[in-house]
């Protein structure tokens, strides 16, 4: 398992250099110590699985049993109202279809299915391109206050995603469709993360994603083309030509 592993990065890396000259070699380290730190994540799900809650009509994915169910439904309501159907789906870019990061919202979770295949429909909207991905998620919390004389209170509230992102979630490199499957092994680490969580915490604690973001940064293109490439484009004796590296420039000096 652990050579597949090493042999998987190696190659990937091995084309990273290939297809990439404006990454040093800093970034390059930076990333496989992302990757290394992902891979720890997700070797969790060797021992570790996500608790099924048979919680009727909850509409999210339940992480734990809500103390008070009929609040917990009101509130879980309350947020798929502020984004009916049209809305399930939606994208955001800051200026135009060229910006390097997009957001791709899920508004309507219920199950971790549903979060797996929204990674994978950001994958193909994205597979042209070489990206970094985080994601976060949108949760009901369930607080549990204590008055003067000792009486328990329950309240729930709406925790949405942040496009800030919480620097705990990995921001992963996707070069393949190959790295893409594997972020998706870290999400399921990731969500089993969050329902552990619930067991520390009895005062403060999400009972449930409802939503998620994932965050995508497009890799610029190479930098600056090399001075002997520059005066070959004024004389106009660059052409282009297909090629299976989106981010390399070739040319033909005539």
């Amino acid at each position: 398992m652990q050579e597949n592993e090493n042999r998987f990065f190696q190659e990937k890396y091995l084309r990273i250099r290939e297809e990439f000259h404006n990454l040093s070699d800093l970034e390059l380290q930076t990333f496989r110590l992302t990757d290394e730190e992902m891979i720890e994540d997700i070797r969790k799900l060797d021992y570790i699985t996500f608790h099924e809650v048979n919680f009727e009509d909850s509409d999210a994915l339940m992480l734990t049993e809500p103390m008070l169910q009929p609040s917990f439904r009101r509130q879980v309501r309350l947020y798929r109202l502020k984004y009916p159907e049209s809305e399930k789906d939606v994208v955001f870019t800051e200026k135009d279809n060229n910006e390097p990061t997009r957001y791709y919202y899920h508004n309507h979770i219920t199950d971790q299915y549903t979060a797996e295949q929204h990674l994978r429909n950001v994958y193909q909207k994205e597979r042209h391109n070489h990206f970094k991905i985080s994601i976060d998620f949108g949760y009901i919390k369930e607080t549990v206050t204590y008055t003067s004389d000792r009486t328990r209170e329950v309240t729930y509230s709406s925790v949405y995603p942040r496009t800030s992102l919480s620097p705990l979630n990995i921001q992963a490199l996707i070069t393949s469709e190959a790295d893409m499957e594997r972020y998706i092994q870290y999400l399921s680490a990731l969500i089993i993360e969050n329902q552990e969580r619930t067991l520390d915490d009895t005062h403060t604690r999400f009972v449930a994603i409802v939503s998620m973001v994932a965050v995508v940064y497009r890799i610029p293109l190479a930098g600056r083309a090399i001075p002997a490439l520059e005066k070959f484009i004024k004389r106009r004796e660059v052409h282009y030509i297909e090629s299976p590296y989106p981010n390399n420039c070739f040319f033909e000096a005539l």
